[in-house]
């Protein structure tokens, strides 16, 4: 018996931090949180965490794409969320 080919893939074009912006689902009225700059830019919720509150261990270019996604989406910190 013969076996089936594999199916191959449709390799999707990268979407840049511009695009990203554009799929993003605001949920709705809700604030933006570290979250939704995590899955703008497709890294990591720790990432952005040591970005915004400047803690280190992550790459200084990282760290300015996160900062900027943060002024482009409006980001601000839930104070209530701190603590």
């Amino acid at each position: 018996m013969a076996r089936k080919p594999k199916k191959v893939r449709e390799q999707q074009p990268q979407a840049t931090d511009e695009t990203r912006i554009d799929q993003r689902d605001p949920g709705a009225g809700r604030a933006v949180g570290i979250k939704d700059i995590a899955k703008a830019l497709g890294i990591s919720i720790g990432t952005v965490d040591r970005a915004i509150h400047s803690r280190g261990g992550i790459n200084a270019i990282t760290k300015e794409r996160v900062l900027k996604m943060a002024k482009t989406l409006d980001y601000k910190p839930n104070l209530a969320a701190r603590y």
